[in-house]
């Protein structure tokens, strides 16, 4: 729950400037919904037409907007100085509705740098120019934010006084603000080993963040919800909401992978930005020049015309000193943007190798965790400990897999996989890995066709044909619907042995089906026809280890009618 930048009016306005308002009203509405990159697209769009229009009350929403988006992805000095930007304009603007909105967010900027003294001084600020200006939703943000900061500091009392005040508010009721009250009540409760409570202010905190459609609020109060149950010995509604709470945060998995396309997209915006003002700041500096060359004229008239060629070269030579500097600084600019791209694609694959740890190991052995007290308590019936059972054989199955592929994969982008060719006969080897899959094909009623061919031997690491055949007949598994089918077949030429894998899922576009035979995929991980959750590393190994047997990995594929991958083996 971060801040508000455009809901205050205007007044009259030009016709220009309301549609900029528009748009970043529509900018606005992407960014509570968690849709960032539209949003800056549209908020930078602004900001550059504004800037050259030099409209500033314009300049000042555009600029507090793009701020937020900075703050949810961790740039908080970045944030701080366009939080401060638009300060500086309203208060000279005399907009109190708008510089109180200025003054919550600098409160949550440096409060996310530990400054939490700083913090309450400016949040108290804020506080005053709402309840003065009777602006409710921010009085209640206000009082959120405030207590939130008070419990990080200790004041316990304080924070669940300014918690209860929100609850209890005649002037302003949402379920987002009420969501962020009870969840902090069940904060101090739960550190004051008050579980029951606790437990019972996490619920209401959920139930409201669902209502309110903010999933990351609510994946925190089920997260809270699910410790204070475990504390109180209630397992079994701690281990129902340890399962909601995977999934909505497997449902929010994919925010990593959104930060890094946004950061790179906030650095290239804001280098745009930057150069876009110079380029204004040029033009002013050509109208000064103007102005002056006109003066000059007037001079001539007087002193003659050899003193007004001296004033002339000077004021040329000064408007090319001036343009210099600006290329010179766009080309630093350039420079420390390509060097930013090379630091963020080396980072990539530390930081998604880190996501995936975190993310899709915790989850498994928590769920096994409480599951195993579940069992120590015998508080399972029948029919619960066998869907229990069989969700674990599942889960700690897909996490074996996909540690497997994890590990390898991370090994062999540290060049510490060696390939050792060896005789292999492919049918065999292909019915031994297919049979690991024949339980999961059972459960989503796939039917898997293996045609029995005898072959001459080809020649390949058998771990590594192991993992590519793996992966591609548990891509198939995955994107196949219940009731379709794989098929496994060979054909064979004078120069190559070729192993087809078939599916009638859902396909893929052609542009995608080539960014993975180029192994260019950035291996983002999709979810299957049965929502089952990968980690998106399967292909990439396939074009890997292929590479290195002297395989050739080919492909086609019809959206909505099915893909084949063929091995050729050259013998």
């Amino acid at each position: 729950m971060i801040a508000v930048t455009l809901s205050h009016l205007y007044g009259q306005i030009p016709k220009v400037s309301k549609t900029m308002i528009s748009n970043l009203q529509a900018a606005k509405v992407n960014y509570n919904q968690g849709n960032y990159a539209p949003a800056l697209k549209i908020a930078f769009e602004v900001l550059n037409k504004a800037t050259a229009l030099k409209d500033s009350s314009v300049i000042a929403d555009a600029d507090n907007l793009i701020g937020l988006v900075e703050l949810s992805q961790n740039r908080t000095i970045e944030a701080l100085v366009r939080f401060n930007n638009a300060k500086v304009i309203n208060q000279k603007l005399r907009n109190a509705n708008r510089l109180s909105a200025n003054l919550l967010n600098i409160a949550l900027a440096y409060a996310d740098l530990q400054k939490l003294d700083s913090a309450i001084v400016i949040m108290k600020q804020s506080l005053n120019i709402s309840h003065s200006k009777k602006i409710a939703k921010l009085v209640a943000m206000g009082n959120n934010h405030l207590a939130d900061f008070y419990f990080r500091k200790g004041n316990s009392d304080t924070a669940a006084v300014l918690y209860q005040r929100v609850i209890n508010s005649t002037a302003y009721q949402d379920n987002w603000e009420n969501s962020f009250a009870y969840t902090g009540l069940a904060k101090i409760d739960y550190a004051e080993s008050q579980y029951p409570s606790a437990a019972n202010y996490a619920d209401a905190g959920y139930r409201m963040a669902i209502a309110a459609e903010a999933k990351w609020d609510a994946a925190q109060a089920l997260e809270l919800s699910h410790r204070a149950y475990e504390k109180i010995g209630n397992y079994k509604t701690a281990y129902e909401r340890l399962l909601l709470y995977k999934k909505l945060t497997d449902s929010l998995f994919n925010d990593g992978k959104e930060k890094q396309i946004i950061n790179l997209e906030l650095r290239s915006k804001s280098a745009d930005n930057h150069v876009l003002r110079s380029k204004i700041l040029l033009l002013d500096q050509r109208k000064k020049i103007d102005r002056l060359i006109t003066i000059g004229a007037v001079f001539l008239l007087t002193i003659g015309i050899l003193s007004a060629f001296i004033v002339y070269k000077r004021v040329k030579h000064q408007h090319q000193l001036f343009a210099k500097d600006l290329a010179l600084e766009a080309e630093r600019n350039r420079n420390i943007e390509e060097q930013n791209l090379r630091l963020e694609r080396l980072n990539q694959d530390k930081d998604r190798l880190l996501s995936i740890v975190s993310h899709d190991l915790r989850s498994p052995f928590a769920t096994l965790q409480t599951t195993l007290m579940l069992f120590k308590r015998n508080d399972l019936s029948e029919d619960d400990l066998s869907i229990i059972v069989n969700d674990l054989s599942d889960q700690l199955t897909k996490s074996s897999l996909m540690l497997d592929s994890l590990l390898i994969w991370a090994a062999n982008q540290l060049s510490g996989v060696v390939t050792q060719p060896v005789a292999i006969d492919l049918p065999l080897k292909v019915e031994k890995v297919v049979g690991f899959f024949r339980a999961a094909a059972k459960a989503k009623e796939i039917k898997i066709e293996i045609e029995s061919k005898k072959l001459p031997p080809v020649y390949a690491d058998a771990d590594q044909l192991r993992i590519i055949i793996q992966n591609l007949v548990s891509n198939a598994l995955k994107f196949t619907p219940t009731g379709g089918y794989i098929r496994l077949s060979y054909t064979f030429d004078e120069e190559f042995i070729n192993l087809s894998i078939k599916d009638n899922g859902v396909g893929m576009q052609q542009d995608t089906l080539t960014q993975i035979l180029n192994g260019n995929h950035d291996h983002l991980s999709s979810h299957g026809t049965s929502n089952e959750k990968g980690i998106g590393l399967g292909l990439q190994l396939v074009k890997e280890f292929a590479t290195k047997n002297n395989i050739t990995f080919s492909g086609a594929s019809i959206p909505g009618s099915g893909t084949t991958f063929m091995l050729s083996f050259p013998y």
